[in-house]
């Protein structure tokens, strides 16, 4: 049996080619670019028209802005500031922001004298920082309100610029009273350190006032844990007030030799006013202050402290005493050296006066006499009552 075979044949497009009018499509491209370029002309114009208006709104209001005195007026009356122009137009709109932009410039301009000022006045009377930010606050609170409804975000730009400028100047003059502060506390605290440096001989003299238990007041003596606690606030003290090391370091040692000073010249002068002062002087040569008053212990200790041996203390002590007793026979020789000076002149008055007849003059002079020598005054009354004259009446004074 014959196979049968089927033929299959290709698919053949059936669409007919459409006709383009040519024509037609150049007049409507003709078409599109006249219109292009015509909208191309409407937008310069519109633009050229808008920049004709912006310029004409800038220079109305410029022109037209709120004068200074205005400003102020609108500022102490907390009314709201009027600009020139509107919000619905460009001109109008331009010329509300040229206004707004001189008003601006004028308010931060006129702010910043017054801040000035205010941190002028804090300066010169050292005032506290505190009421200079409610004062800087106040100002910047003034100035931006200004508009705050008519052109807000001007208003907000102005009290940025205004509270950066105040916090700069705020933290100037924080600063700088700060360090007057610390200058003029360091320079009270020096001069209270002089004081205290005057005053440390007699604090060896006049010991410690404390209370007992039952609340009354006792006076005991410096002791030198006393001046070590003395010592170490003082030295707290001047870190607190930032001192320099170096000054910390220098009135340190000024102190430990002022304390090595006065210890020794407390000691000196209770030693040498004391009547067992050789006594005391052998026992500390002998090492033996076991047995001293407390009053004489506490220096020895701090000038042991500071390196002075017992013998160099010792032999300190009685070149003291020598010099004492050599100045006090000093004084001595000379008061008998005056007193026979001024014997010799009162003998010579009352001879004077014998002469004259001078009662009053002789009477004088002999009193004065009588006062150092009242045997050579009784010689000279019974002289004068040999010549004639009545007796003197005086009080004799013997000598000691």
């Amino acid at each position: 049996m014959v196979e049968s075979v089927r033929y299959q044949g290709r698919r053949v497009a059936l669409r007919i080619p459409e006709a383009r009018a040519y024509e037609a499509e150049a007049t409507e491209r003709g078409l599109g670019q006249i219109q292009q370029s015509l909208n191309r002309m409407t937008n310069f114009f519109a633009e050229q028209n808008q920049i004709k208006a912006k310029i004409e709104g800038d220079e109305y209001g410029a022109a037209n802005a709120p004068t200074m005195e205005q400003i102020l007026a609108a500022r102490q009356t907390g009314e709201e500031l009027t600009l020139p122009g509107d919000k619905n137009t460009l001109f109008g709109r331009a010329a509300r922001q040229a206004a707004a932009t001189i008003v601006s410039s004028e308010l931060e301009l006129a702010a910043h004298k017054e801040m000035n000022t205010a941190i002028l006045d804090f300066k010169q009377r050292e005032a506290n920082p505190a009421g200079l930010q409610d004062k800087l606050d106040a100002i910047i609170l003034g100035y931006s309100s200004t508009f705050d409804e008519t052109v807000p975000s001007m208003a907000r730009s102005m009290k940025a610029k205004l509270s950066l400028n105040a916090q700069t100047k705020y933290a100037s003059y924080h600063s700088a009273y700060i360090t007057n502060q610390q200058e003029n506390s360091r320079a009270a605290w020096i001069a209270n350190s002089s004081l205290d440096f005057d005053n440390l001989p007699n604090l060896f003299k006049t010991g410690i006032v404390e209370k007992d238990e039952q609340g009354n007041e006792i006076v005991r003596p410096v002791k030198q844990e006393d001046i070590a606690l003395y010592k170490f606030n003082k030295l707290n003290e001047m870190k607190n007030l930032n001192f320099p090391v170096s000054n910390i370091n220098s009135w340190s040692t000024s102190f430990d030799k002022q304390v090595l000073a006065s210890a020794r010249a407390n000691l000196s002068d209770t030693v040498l006013k004391s009547p067992n002062a050789h006594k005391i002087i052998r026992s500390i040569q002998s090492s033996n202050i076991e047995n001293l008053p407390e009053n004489l212990k506490v220096p020895i200790s701090i000038l042991q402290d500071g390196d002075v041996s017992l013998n160099d203390i010792a032999r300190q002590l009685r070149t003291g005493l020598s010099e004492e007793i050599n100045f006090e026979n000093k004084l001595e020789e000379n008061k008998n050296k005056n007193t026979e000076a001024n014997e010799k002149i009162f003998a010579s008055r009352a001879n004077r006066a014998m002469l004259i007849g001078d009662t009053e003059e002789f009477q004088t002079a002999i009193g004065l006499l009588s006062e150092t020598n009242d045997a050579e005054a009784i010689k000279l009354e019974q002289k004068f009552i040999a010549a004639g004259m009545r007796r003197i009446e005086r009080d004799r004074k013997s000598v000691v």
